[in-house]
């Protein structure tokens, strides 16, 4: 349920029946049914400044280290097959200034490409409507904090000032 206005993706979401998932918190395993055809799962982008999950107990693990760690976190709602994603992912994401300051919080992809049942209940659970979402966490958060979120396509300026609300440094 891609946001951006453009997407398809509400037309391709009636093709993902087939999709099915092979552990108790249906997560895919390495291969993923989509439409008949197996897909792998990359592996995660080396240069990303995201740690990659995507099931609710990964989510779960990251947001207790982030705790842990007395560190603010943001999630970001990703999903290949979504237009603004990949186009923030090399432009947003990409940029210099983000990145250090994404390196000063606990960054989380939640890939949804596979868009499997577990990532749809926890997507409904937290009141994601679909990629790209951003969520935002204090350091101390246990819950989804729906007054820092950020919903559709962004730019620098507006992902440098949110992280700046929940107390990340941006500065250089």
């Amino acid at each position: 349920m891609c946001v951006h206005p453009g997407c398809s993706f509400s037309s391709w979401t009636s093709n993902t029946h087939q999709l099915r998932a092979s552990g108790p918190d249906e997560q895919p395993n390495e291969k993923s049914q989509l439409g008949g055809l197996a897909s792998t799962v990359p592996p995660a982008d080396k240069s990303s400044s995201f740690e990659r999950v995507t099931t609710r107990a990964g989510l779960t693990r990251a947001l207790a280290a982030a705790r842990q760690a007395g560190r603010p976190a943001v999630v970001d709602f990703h999903a290949d097959w979504c237009v603004d994603c990949t186009r923030m992912k090399h432009t947003v994401f990409a940029d210099p200034k983000v990145r250090r300051a994404l390196s000063r919080v606990a960054a989380i992809e939640f890939d949804v490409t596979a868009y499997n049942t577990g990532q749809q209940r926890l997507m409904q659970r937290l009141e994601v409507f679909g990629p790209p979402t951003l969520l935002f966490y204090t350091e101390s958060a246990t819950n989804d904090m729906p007054d820092r979120r950020l919903v559709g396509a962004i730019d620098t300026d507006t992902l440098l000032h949110a992280l700046r609300r929940i107390g990340a440094n941006t500065a250089s």
